[in-house]
């Protein structure tokens, strides 16, 4: 079987979001549960590459000298 975490409560209350439902008892009831599927795999023949960011006018084609990584954006 799979590793399984407890379930962590987060919400339960009544769901009026839904006027056509007004009738019923409407419920929203939510948690987090972290279910464990094994390693993490990357089905492309390519890794990614890291997450840069660069705003115009310097971005495009000839001014990746401009991107930058998120932790070093100030």
């Amino acid at each position: 079987s799979l590793p399984v975490r407890f379930a962590e409560f987060v919400r339960a209350e009544r769901d009026w979001s839904r006027p056509e439902l007004d009738g019923f008892a409407v419920w929203v009831v939510e948690w987090t549960q972290i279910i464990y599927l094994g390693e993490e795999e990357w089905p492309w023949p390519r890794e990614p590459g890291p997450v840069l960011f660069a705003f115009d006018p310097d971005s495009g084609e000839g001014k990746e000298q401009h991107y930058q990584h998120p932790e070093t954006m100030e």
